[in-house]
């Protein structure tokens, strides 16, 4: 059976081909008596990749035809080929395996494989923070692929100075033609070096808000403070249970604040951190 398939006459001897035709389901018999009306598909047969594209098939038949007299046996010596083309809706171009990733302290090891390649450039390692917009991807590097092969490839990428909390990976697979695909994201957390992780405020100078975050490794009371350079307090932002292996965001916005030098005053009960913030009018 050739569903949908095209073939096309082709005479051994001369090489002449006919004109192309489309197999069509039932169209023939297996098998036949002979002297009937239909052809005997089957006697030999073979399917052979075209490996000029790999998206093209070729299957080969040779049978008995009913034109000639019948002998004794019941054959008339004729036999007849048809080669058909049939076309793959598309390769895959890269069978792509899990990525994986491993934390080995504020670094992370990503390592993912792949079954076969085609016309594969390479993979774009990005990354993002697990708190920021779904489209704010950073590209790291890029790692060159193996071209075209049908054997596994291992692949690795490590990321060094990682800022702790909960980073998200991808792949970006890319051809040499331009054509492109996303692997499956995957996320680790960074753990925390110390007690805690005070951010720089940004941007600064400003004006008129600025932001920070702040992550504690257990948890605890903590109070968010802003100072004049009088020590004075000019806005309380926390003050109370903070979650641990958590990003925190905290703005300040000094509105009706004269400009100059302000003091971000932090304290939990295992730390204490200090920063000065600039406000300019």
């Amino acid at each position: 059976m050739f569903p949908g398939a095209f073939y096309v006459g082709f005479n051994p001897v001369t090489g002449a081909t006919g004109s192309t035709l489309t197999l069509r389901v039932g169209d023939d018999y297996y098998v036949r008596t002979f002297g009937g009306s239909k052809n005997r598909w089957g006697d030999y047969t073979a399917t052979v990749l075209d490996f000029d594209d790999q998206a093209t098939f070729w299957i080969f038949n040779e049978y008995a035809q009913v034109r000639g007299t019948v002998d004794s046996r019941g054959e008339d010596g004729r036999w007849g080929q048809r080669a058909a083309e049939e076309q793959c809706g598309g390769v895959l171009p890269v069978e792509l395996g899990r990525l994986d990733a491993r934390v080995d302290g504020p670094a992370v090891m990503l390592a993912w494989q792949t079954y076969s390649e085609t016309n594969n450039a390479g993979f774009e390692v990005q990354m993002r923070r697990s708190e920021a917009p779904a489209t704010d991807w950073t590209v790291l590097g890029f790692v060159p692929g193996a071209g075209t092969t049908h054997e596994a490839q291992r692949y690795t990428y490590r990321v060094d100075n990682l800022p702790p909390g909960p980073v998200v990976f991808r792949l970006r697979q890319t051809d040499f033609d331009g054509t492109f695909s996303y692997s499956e994201n995957v996320e680790v957390f960074v753990p925390l070096p110390g007690a805690y992780v005070l951010s720089e405020a940004y941007p600064n100078p400003f004006n008129p808000q600025t932001r920070f975050t702040l992550m504690v490794r257990t948890e605890q009371n903590v109070t968010v403070r802003v100072f004049d350079v009088l020590g004075r307090e000019v806005a309380r932002l926390h003050d109370g249970p903070l979650a641990p292996d958590v990003v925190h965001p905290f703005t300040f916005t000094a509105e009706e604040l004269a400009g100059g030098l302000y003091v971000l005053h932090v304290e939990g009960e295992t730390f204490r951190a200090v920063r000065t913030l600039m406000l300019v009018r």
